[in-house]
């Protein structure tokens, strides 16, 4: 039993982390990187 809900909790971290990854990472290094070079780092 607690093996299985352990195994529950590990994939919704992993959907998590990856939502995060997804969502986060990949459009500021291609889509909003010109909205963060301007409104962020200047």
């Amino acid at each position: 039993m607690f093996y299985r809900i352990f195994v529950i909790g590990g994939v919704i971290d992993i959907i998590a982390i990856l939502n995060n990854y997804i969502g986060a990472i990949f459009p500021s290094r291609r889509a909003w990187q010109a909205f963060f070079d301007s409104k962020l780092l200047k």
